[in-house]
């Protein structure tokens, strides 16, 4: 999905916090190859649209997922993830930080 309204200062919080940004640009099976954690999706994305990265165990949340993270810590972002994904690796480590 597109973020275009969001993408730059998504992009920037997301580097500020020593995170990598790839570029929708590029395919989901490079992306996948690159190691990524989670993906940050339009709420108007289809799950056909973003399957590679479901069947790959990447987390696929909602732009509101950052934005909570940031505004109200201690908030469940359960409601953000998208596509029955689950956190693993680097994001549930720091989801763990996050809420301790």
């Amino acid at each position: 999905g597109n973020c275009a309204e969001w993408g730059p200062l998504l992009s920037r919080v997301v580097v500020a916090g020593g995170g990598s940004v790839v570029s929708s640009r590029v395919s989901y099976k490079t992306a996948v190859s690159e190691g990524v954690n989670f993906a940050i999706v339009d709420d108007s994305t289809k799950a056909g649209d973003v399957a590679l990265l479901v069947q790959a165990g990447v987390c696929c949340v909602s732009k509101e997922f950052l934005v909570q993270w940031f505004a109200q810590p201690g908030d469940d972002l359960s409601p953000h993830l998208l596509f029955d994904t689950k956190p693993s690796g680097r994001l549930i480590e720091q989801m763990d930080a996050r809420s301790s």
